[in-house]
């Protein structure tokens, strides 16, 4: 509402704009607190929004990255183009059409997805473990038009073959580990 009654204005000053960008933020993260956020006695749902990494859809009850997606509409945006310029500035990643990325633990693609779209590579192996978390990532490749770019399993990585337990955090879904005896102590 408040964008459309911008654009009626017409030309309005750059520091008005920055300031009704801070003030749409601001009713965002009032609307996540208030309306949106799951937890306890909450509905948990999917929301859908159009952010800087692409139409992402995730759970309303992701503390972490969930509400950063909805009241900032962005996730690491800067850091994916500065961790890319070093790289190719070092030589580590050259800028060919086809170079594949692996996301590992990808939670719902905004990494991979950005990356495709930014054209920083050609494809992506996408690797999700946790069931609802993959099939929200199946579903951001398809709303993001990148089913023959982005290749999602249904997996862990490991340097060990078998199956263990996830951990999964409460508040933060981006945030689930594998844990192994040795290294839980």
């Amino acid at each position: 509402v408040f964008r459309r009654w911008l654009r009626r204005l017409g030309r309005v000053p750059e520091r008005f704009v920055m300031l009704s960008q801070d003030v749409v933020k601001m009713f965002r993260r009032w609307k996540w607190e208030h309306r949106v956020r799951g937890g306890p006695g909450r509905r948990p749902r999917v929301l859908t929004v159009s952010t800087s990494n692409g139409k992402l859809s995730f759970s309303n009850m992701d503390a972490v990255i969930g509400r950063a997606l909805y009241c900032d509409r962005a996730w690491e945006c800067d850091l994916i183009e500065s961790t890319m310029t070093l790289l190719r500035r070092h030589g580590y990643v050259a800028h060919e059409p086809g170079d594949l990325m692996l996301d590992v633990g990808a939670h719902v693609g905004m990494i991979c997805i950005a990356m495709l779209k930014q054209r920083h590579f050609g494809a992506a192996l996408a690797f999700e473990p946790v069931a609802d978390t993959f099939a929200l990532l199946e579903r951001n490749i398809r709303q993001n038009d990148m089913v023959g770019a982005v290749r999602p399993y249904a997996c862990a990585l490991s340097d060990a073959s078998g199956q263990t337990l996830m951990e999964l955090s409460e508040h933060n879904f981006g945030d689930h580990r594998v844990r192994t005896a040795s290294r839980a102590a």
